[in-house]
């Protein structure tokens, strides 16, 4: 299989991450195309932004390019770290093991925010609070009838509000 093939996913899903924001950047340069994001810039200026930043992370040697071994060595270090033996190889074990770590990590995460006075115990108080308090987007204590309103699946869900 060739290296963007199968065989090589991440390659694949790595370069289509680092190329798609020149799609998009050449999109949004469009004549009368100004695409805002939340913090009022537009998307370009945020994209081109990204980008360099993307750039400056993987560019070790400072050339202004990215060479294939810059492009991949954080996945080396991402690889490093699931292979718990350390043989340079990924078994089915080695990644269930990894999943479940982060699987774990995710749910305390979730469960900490839930508990919202932190004694280790979720009350179905605390759980409508949090739904109270990411409907109230505006945060004032009340609920306006926009605000009932179901928002689209997005960055912060339902309701969804910056923070929750």
């Amino acid at each position: 299989m060739t290296r963007t093939g199968l065989k090589y996913p991440f390659y694949t899903v790595a370069l289509a991450l680092l190329i798609s924001p020149f799609t998009l950047t050449a999109a949004a340069d469009q004549p009368g195309e100004e695409w805002q994001r939340g913090d009022g810039r537009p998307a370009r200026e945020q994209m081109r932004e990204h980008i360099q930043n993307r750039i400056e992370t993987l560019d070790t040697d400072g050339d202004g390019q990215v060479s294939f071994d810059e492009f991949q060595a954080p996945e080396k270090d991402r690889f490093s770290s699931l292979d718990q033996n350390g043989d340079g190889n990924l078994t089915l074990k080695e990644m269930k093991a990894s999943i479940a770590q982060q699987e774990n990590d995710r749910l305390e995460r979730r469960f900490s925010r839930m508990d919202g006075n932190g004694d280790g115990i979720v009350t179905r108080d605390e759980i409508r609070q949090q739904k109270f308090d990411r409907m109230d987007r505006n945060d004032d204590g009340y609920l306006t009838g926009r605000e009932l309103m179901p928002r689209g699946p997005g960055k912060h869900g339902m309701h969804g509000k910056k923070g929750s």
